[in-house]
């Protein structure tokens, strides 16, 4: 086999086993529809509004989601004549497979890594556990894991070609992140502000030339372009949102992330962090703290600065939103959220592989130093926190890696999990860095084979033995209530006051958005049908057929 061949093989096996990977989380999960019925059912409905499909969906009551991702979806769902939430997996899984090129080209660049290595530390990112277990859900994280993803890309081209070439593709991408998810906010911002320092630098470096000398080594073109379309970006990102606000939500959202600012005027924030530390090493196998101290190390050593320093305050405010938001989480889950963070777990994976593949001279104290705050962040949360915080209900989605390790704790096939066991989950995921270190050492591309290996294992096991239990509680969700309403020819879905409007939402949705009509009482002028809470049994209405896992159901009227 010629080099050329084996070249593109390898390059397009990148793709491939994230493809694979995100299949095997969807057949195994038995995934076959909606199971989060605020998150999923907010994208849906947004992405069917921009649609060209008829329909009219109702969000008012559930929290506001970026309109980003729907808008992505809007053409697909107008073009295809399936379920939204089909075409919205499917989505996810070609940005997925689009993870795995576009970090083989980071890779390349970075490290020089050619051949199977570069393949293999691009796969390991691309394989990232927090972020394929995410495929079968309708909802944004595979595409803000992407987004992340291609912003570091544009950042590192922009980094290496200098100032005046790159910098409008990098600001357009940190603007069209903003509209995936506000948790990058603050990435716009950095965004602007690290393409204004580079250009600038020529007017404040010390020289006797003139200031009309050094003006003239400004790229005053490309800089005030960038800056101009990124801020055009960011502007339409949030413009397009308020109108969704506007239209869709009755003007009201669940309120303004600023708000949880005031965190930092406490210690609130002190043990989510920690436990946001912790969360993150365990899902990436301490690559992702492999990969901070390479980009620490590389800002020290003056290689690679201009793409270290900003990936790093990138990373500090992802992390530093979601820390502040879950400060004073209800959940025993948000104290270790793993979903937020999950966007950079590509990026960071790659490189803290790319830095066990490439040998490189203090990628053992990495690997010793990212294990130790592992164990010690463990210790920490298991002595202080796992008994109160850490105990009670657990969202699985939004820590699918961690409930997945902690299978040697509570079990195969528990549908719901009661807490997160720090210590087993500690052992676990030291035990495969061994593993991971031992392998390296024979030969280096191995270790992240490894962590390829275990991800994929992960997967399996997670995805059969911890999440399809729960989608299975979930998915069947109102899917008897509305074929009941189908078959009855109901043209208006009427609903009651005091309906949880989780029950009205997967109704609207499953029966293909028609109008909904909020009555008091129930009248028969709008359809003999009505769906209301438990009460209306009580006025005298006959049920006919609950939704599932809420309180409430289809209620026929005496007409």
């Amino acid at each position: 086999m010629s080099s050329v061949v084996r070249d593109r093989l390898l390059w397009a096996s990148t793709a491939v086993a994230p493809l694979t990977f995100a299949l095997a989380t969807i057949v195994l999960q038995r995934a076959g529809g909606v199971t989060m019925f605020d998150d999923e059912l907010g994208f849906l409905g947004e992405a069917v509004f921009f649609s060209t499909r008829d329909g009219a969906p109702l969000l008012a009551g559930i929290p506001f989601y970026s309109a980003g991702y729907p808008a992505l979806l809007a053409l697909p769902v107008s073009i295809l004549p399936f379920d939204p939430w089909v075409i919205a997996v499917g989505v996810n899984v070609v940005l997925l497979a689009a993870l795995g090129p576009l970090l083989h080209a980071m890779a390349r660049r970075l490290f020089g890594l050619r051949g199977i290595a570069a393949a293999v530390v691009a796969i390991a990112g691309a394989t990232a556990t927090s972020v394929v277990f995410q495929a079968p859900r309708a909802w944004a994280e595979v595409c803000i894991a992407f987004a992340f993803t291609l912003w570091a890309w544009l950042l590192l081209r922009y980094s290496q070609h200098g100032p005046a070439i790159g910098a409008l593709p990098f600001t357009i991408a940190a603007g069209g992140m903003l509209a995936v998810h506000r948790r990058s906010s603050i990435v716009v911002l950095i965004t602007l502000g690290a393409v204004a320092v580079w250009s600038l630098a020529p007017l404040v470096r010390r020289t006797d030339e003139p200031l009309r000398v050094r003006a003239r080594a400004v790229p005053w073109r490309s800089f005030v372009l960038a800056e101009v379309a990124g801020v055009a970006a960011a502007a339409g990102a949030l413009a397009l949102d308020a109108y969704v606000v506007d239209t869709l939500y009755d003007g009201t959202t669940s309120g303004s992330r600023l708000d949880k600012a005031q965190n930092l005027l406490s210690t609130d924030w002190i043990p989510a962090a920690i436990g946001h530390v912790w969360s993150f090493l365990a899902t990436t196998f301490v690559l992702a703290g492999v990969g901070c101290l390479f980009l620490l190390w590389t800002v020290r050593a003056r290689r690679h600065v201009v793409f270290s320093t900003v990936l790093l305050l990138a990373l500090a405010a992802i992390a530093g939103t979601s820390v502040l938001f879950l400060a004073n989480g209800i959940r025993a889950d948000q104290l270790v959220y793993e979903r937020y963070l999950a966007a950079t777990a590509p990026v960071l994976v790659m490189i803290g592989a790319g830095a066990v593949a490439a040998r490189m001279t203090p990628v053992r104290s990495w690997v010793l130093a990212s294990a130790g705050v592992l164990a010690v962040s463990g210790f920490v949360l298991s002595v202080s926190l796992e008994s109160s915080r850490l105990t009670g209900n657990v969202q699985k989605f939004t820590t699918p890696t961690l409930t997945t390790f902690d299978m040697v704790v509570t079990g195969w096939g528990e549908p719901f999990t009661e807490g997160i066991h720090v210590l087993p989950i500690t052992a676990v995921v030291l035990s495969v860095v061994v593993v991971v270190a031992g392998a390296a050492s024979w030969r280096a591309w191995l270790g992240p084979a490894v962590v390829v290996v275990a991800g994929a294992a992960t997967v399996a096991a997670g995805s059969a033995g911890n999440l399809k239990p729960f989608t299975d509680q979930w998915e069947p969700t109102g899917r008897e209530a509305a074929r009941v309403l189908a078959d009855a020819d109901v043209e208006v879905l009427q609903y009651a006051p005091h309906l949880r409007h989780e029950v009205r939402n997967v109704l609207h949705y499953r029966l293909g958005y028609p109008d909904a009509v909020l009555t008091d009482p129930p009248s028969c002028d709008v359809s003999p049908y009505t769906v209301g809470p438990p009460t209306l049994e009580d006025e005298g209405l006959a049920p006919v057929i609950g939704v599932g896992n809420f309180p409430g159901g289809v209620y026929r009227i005496d007409c």
